[in-house]
């Protein structure tokens, strides 16, 4: 069976101030769980035109271990819940789909990951983009993580800064028009 998860984004922001959002982290009981280097590929695929919202197909290689994921990037008022199905994956794997698929564009960014119980914490810094913040609940849907968008807007507020509605692909991709 294929490994599938749900996650619920409670807030994606440009962030002013990574220190003292670290600080507010220890303050609220969230650990530490480590500092890692991501490239991400995300590859060409069809436009469906039977649901809103994109798919996308993304290998991701972490510290320099691949593994690809393909989720469905619904953007809602204010938040996201992306279902997601992802599989460990090999340099052969990566070859066939650049040869496939093409790649439509890569991130690099430099992610801290904290955590606070069902609660992951990203801090992000983008290459050709800037430090970003994602709070994301595992395994919740759009009500349970309601709360939680709300409590954690309110002790990061005054470190948000423009909340980001897309993916990092996007960002990217909107650089280089």
């Amino acid at each position: 069976m294929v490994p599938s998860y749900l996650y619920f984004r409670a807030i994606k922001s440009f962030c002013y101030d990574f220190d003292a959002v670290r600080k507010v982290l220890c303050e609220i009981g969230a650990v530490f769980v480590e500092a890692k280097d991501q490239v991400d590929y995300y590859f060409n695929l069809p436009k469906r035109a039977d649901v809103a919202g994109e798919y996308r197909l993304r290998l991701r290689e972490e510290n320099g271990v691949p593994h690809i994921m393909y989720y469905y990037d619904r953007n809602a008022y204010d938040t996201r819940t992306v279902p997601v199905v992802g599989l460990p994956a090999d340099a052969q794997l990566k070859e066939f789909l650049v040869t496939a698929l093409g790649v439509r564009t890569v991130v690099a960014k430099k992610r801290e990951v904290w955590q606070r119980g069902d609660v992951v914490f990203n801090l992000d810094t983008v290459h050709n983009v800037g430090d970003i913040i994602e709070v994301e609940i595992v395994g919740a849907h759009q009500q349970t993580g309601e709360g939680h968008a709300s409590f954690y807007r309110s002790v990061f507020g005054p470190y948000l800064g423009p909340e980001i509605t897309v993916s990092n692909e996007d960002l990217i991709t909107s650089q280089s028009s």
